[in-house]
């Protein structure tokens, strides 16, 4: 009969040291799981900022090539197909990776080639916005060489 006495004690400490360690597991993994979430999220932090030096670093550059628009920060675009680009003249000369700058108030566009670190072509640009009902509008964007 004591023998069945000890044998609860024992199943008791080791059902207490079960729940020990299967608490200490859930702590361990909600700590790993909190780092990776914090990683996470300062990776996406230094991404957007990364996104913003770049536009800078780009006009930096850009900007010492040739006079740029005041007060205006771009739309840029990266070629990465030039099969895709309108036939137009201002295109000719794309290749992949270069950079196109287009100024929207200032009508201007620059297609610049960060592999020579050179401006391709600036040209004028003709933005025309046509809205006939609130449902349907239409865009188009001419270049003329200069």
């Amino acid at each position: 009969m004591q023998n069945n006495t000890n044998y609860n004690q024992n199943s008791g400490i080791f059902i207490t040291w079960k729940k020990l360690i299967a608490t200490l597991l859930m702590v361990a993994s909600l700590s790993v799981l909190l780092y990776y979430f914090h990683q996470y999220h300062a990776s996406q932090k230094l991404l957007s900022q990364a996104q913003v030096d770049n536009t800078a670093l780009l006009l930096d550059v850009v900007g010492k090539l040739t006079v740029l628009p005041q007060d205006e920060l771009p739309n840029i675009a990266t070629i990465n197909d030039v099969k895709e680009l309108p036939n137009q003249a201002f295109f000719k000369q794309a290749q992949k990776g270069d950079k196109l700058l287009v100024f929207s108030k200032s009508q201007t566009a620059i297609l610049y080639r960060p592999s020579l670190n050179k401006i391709v072509v600036v040209t004028s640009i003709n933005y025309q916005s046509e809205v006939s009902d609130v449902s349907s509008s239409s865009s188009t964007l001419n270049f003329y060489s200069q």
